[in-house]
């Protein structure tokens, strides 16, 4: 015969509603924001920031391949500027361009460029919620200026620069050239609030590098 326990039942009710009533008022007073969806499946942070680390280069063994250092300022949207040196384990870029319907490719030495601009980003939408749909904006569109005064347009996204090894006097950071937000309700950007969607490929987050003045 199976003997109740009415004084632990009274407990585990009053705990329950204790439970219910504290979620109830964490979400109206907007304890807890918005939740992202879940990380999807990409190599890249979530939200790229400028973290100084302090930790210099080191070789692991075996490692047998070549770095190289090209002195540049950096200006990110918030109009903070900062020097130093950028890392690459190449020394050029691959540039193709379509003229007259055939696709030219041509090698461009990063010691040959002036100043890389990016000058609009596409949005890659990832998972979707009820309140809120997820993108990363990738850079799309540069305008490459060559140190020889020529400018080249360049409209696809170059990988090496999406995510850059940075180096000054304060130590090392990864920066960033793509960000991520999410669209609200159909209404707003959540970290852009007064970004409307058709300008959110030409506005990035504060801390997304612009642009790479080589020295």
């Amino acid at each position: 015969m199976i003997r109740f326990n009415f004084l632990e039942i009274k407990l585990r009710i009053k705990k329950i509603i204790r439970a219910v009533m504290f979620l109830f008022f964490s979400f109206s007073q907007g304890v807890f924001p918005i939740t992202p969806p879940k990380e999807p499946l990409i190599i890249y942070p979530k939200n790229p920031d400028l973290q100084i680390d302090k930790v210099r280069l080191k070789k692991k063994p075996g490692d047998i391949s070549v770095k190289s250092f090209f002195p540049a300022t950096i200006l990110f949207k918030n109009k903070v500027k900062i020097a130093g040196n950028l890392v690459f384990k190449e020394d050029q870029l691959r540039i193709q361009q379509n003229k007259n319907g055939i696709t030219f490719s041509k090698n461009v030495f990063f010691r040959e460029i002036a100043r890389i601009k990016i000058l609009a980003w596409l949005e890659k939408t990832t998972e979707k919620t009820a309140n809120h749909q997820q993108y990363f904006f990738l850079p799309a569109k540069y305008a490459i200026t060559l140190k020889a005064g020529k400018v080249l347009l360049y409209e696809k996204n170059i990988e090496i620069l999406n995510q850059l090894l940075f180096q000054s006097e304060d130590g090392e950071a990864k920066i960033y050239t793509y960000f991520v937000d999410y669209w609200i309700d159909q209404k707003r950007w959540f970290h852009r609030r007064n970004v409307s969607f058709a300008s959110g490929r030409y506005e990035p987050l504060s801390t997304v590098v612009e642009e790479i003045v080589f020295d």
